[in-house]
């Protein structure tokens, strides 16, 4: 029993002991694995170290040890084709939301200049994270869209426009992907107050299968910059008076909305030893308010393995990078994976880890605009 709370002293200590450590770790593993609280308590730990640990308590200790623990079990149903038996497990979408709003919060707190977790009373975001000196408001939700879940990844089979009628109610579960995204976030912008200063950020994790080009371009931007197939290097960011009705970055609301980023994070790999590996696109809102300013997309950038789009014009094709990082790039993934390397069209090689310093040292040796930074394991460009 001492074991659980040796390896979790930092839950023990947020849920109030080590008994009710050792509970709550036995009952979420019916629903997460174990690499998924051992990330948990290095998250907690963070976010401790940075804000305070009564602070992650006042947060995180009832919403850890009672409102999710009460949350809808949810049951998925595999066959085993060895056996013939049909295996049913439980989710609770609660659990996992819950499990990811920390491990971002954590990962942005060891980058943040300062942060402060919000208790979320009256509409609040989860954190107020400063990054490069910028004062960011930031907001995350879980997106699992049910009809990809259930239909194990028949996209093509659904229709791509929005088949409601005005002033009907239809579940947008049963509608396209990202009609069922933008009904999702359509409250979030209640959540940021009017301001010069911060830059709102919109954090949704994706759990099930999504196409970006499906899903976050047309909820965004609308419906007819949708493209399949999808290359966000050559995605140009629409002008404010491009974006129709019904996308939402068009909504006046939403103008208080900075960007949304479709974010996504794995345990690589599948096997112990394990690390946690983060990567996604930042979608910038063309109307908003306070732009996100581009020191601020390096940071997410390096914490989250965001990469910005429309933010970058590239002198190279998609079918030219992707040469460069497939013959230059992909030889160094294991031993450098999840650092930049700055790569020129000769094939020469700069790897680092701070952006704009590899990006200045890059210009220095092969000159503004002969390379690509690249992030190594993701294909990711940061910046050129």
């Amino acid at each position: 029993m001492a074991k659980t709370s040796l390896q979790h002293p930092t839950l023990a200590s947020v849920l109030g002991g080590q008994q009710q450590c050792i509970e709550w770790v036995e009952w979420a593993k019916q629903f997460v694995l174990d690499f998924a609280i051992n990330e948990l308590e290095k998250a907690l730990q963070a976010l401790a170290e940075k804000v305070g640990q009564e602070k992650v308590r006042q947060v995180y200790r009832k919403r850890l040890a009672e409102e999710v623990r009460n949350a809808p079990v949810r049951w998925t149903t595999a066959l085993d084709v060895t056996s013939g038996q049909e295996v049913k497990m439980p989710e609770n979408d609660q659990l996992l939301r819950l499990i990811f709003e920390i491990l971002c919060l954590g990962r942005l707190a060891l980058f943040a200049d300062k942060m402060t977790l919000l208790t979320q009373k009256g509409g609040e975001p989860e954190a107020e994270v400063w990054l490069a000196g910028h004062k960011c408001m930031v907001e995350i939700k879980r997106y699992d869209d049910p009809v990809m879940r259930r239909e194990a990844g028949k996209m093509w089979s659904r229709s791509i426009t929005d088949p409601r009628p005005k002033g009907i109610s239809v579940p947008s579960e049963n509608l396209p992907a990202y009609v069922h995204l933008r009904d999702k976030l359509e409250d979030v912008p209640k959540k940021f107050k009017a301001t010069s200063e911060s830059v709102n950020l919109v954090l949704v994790y994706w759990s099930s299968w999504t196409e970006v080009s499906l899903s976050f371009v047309p909820a965004l931007y609308g419906e007819r910059f949708m493209k399949v197939p999808f290359h966000p290097l050559e995605f140009a960011l629409p002008q404010p008076n491009e974006l129709g009705e019904e996308g939402l970055f068009a909504k006046e609301e939403w103008r208080l909305v900075s960007g949304v980023a479709s974010l996504w994070a794995m345990g690589f790999p599948l096997f112990e030893p394990r690390e946690l590996r983060w990567e996604g696109v930042l979608f910038p809102n063309p109307k908003a308010l306070v732009p996100v300013p581009q020191e601020v997309t390096v940071k997410l950038g390096v914490a989250l393995g965001l990469f910005t789009i429309g933010m970058i014009r590239l002198p190279f094709t998609t079918e030219e990078a992707e040469a460069l990082y497939d013959c230059y790039v992909r030889p160094l993934e294991g031993k450098f994976w999840g650092r930049l390397a700055a790569v020129n069209k000769e094939g020469q090689v700069l790897v680092g880890d701070d952006e704009v310093e590899l990006a200045q040292k890059a210009v220095e040796r092969f000159g503004k605009g002969n390379f690509i930074l690249f992030r190594i394991g993701t294909k990711a460009v940061g910046k050129i």
